[in-house]
């Protein structure tokens, strides 16, 4: 990774791709280039906040359990629309490699701190897929669909 701890690069006004270091601090930062992304491509204020709160519960989640608060863990981030307009948003993270068994959205029912990462993803996008196959770190992958606005 270079110096920056945020690196933009505008491959197409298609595509998207986004390395930063594992700090809190800049995930501010990358929610007003995904909400300025997701205007460009047609989503609408309520379809972009819910992709800001995802991709922010999916950073956070990176940096507390992938990097362990380690704060020079890469993270490269690749938003892009598909054929059908649809949002999708890929997360690489090079940190410790996330426990399948561990990955269970839970009820709000059950009352406790923290926690709730994945259960927002799940609401707020159509698509929450992580792949393990890496050999490092963890792919996560979140796609918002299109709907068609009157």
């Amino acid at each position: 990774m270079s110096e920056k701890p945020l690196e933009v690069r505008e491959v197409s006004n298609q595509e998207l791709q986004i390395t930063l270091v594992s700090r809190n601090e800049l995930i501010r930062e990358l929610r007003q280039k995904v909400k300025f992304f997701a205007k460009q491509q047609g989503f609408d204020d309520e379809e972009v906040f819910d992709v800001q709160l995802a991709l922010n519960e999916a950073l956070a989640n990176v940096i507390e359990h992938a990097y362990q608060g380690d704060q020079n863990g890469r993270i490269d981030i690749k938003f892009h629309t598909d054929q059908n307009g649809d949002l999708v948003i890929v997360i690489k993270d090079y940190g410790q490699k996330a426990d399948p068994e561990c990955l269970k959205s839970r009820s709000l029912d059950e009352f406790r701190e923290g926690g709730l990462g994945l259960y927002l993803m799940e609401k707020l996008m159509d698509v929450v897929q992580f792949d393990f196959s890496q050999e490092d770190g963890t792919v996560l992958t979140l796609i918002k669909r299109k709907h068609c606005h009157k």
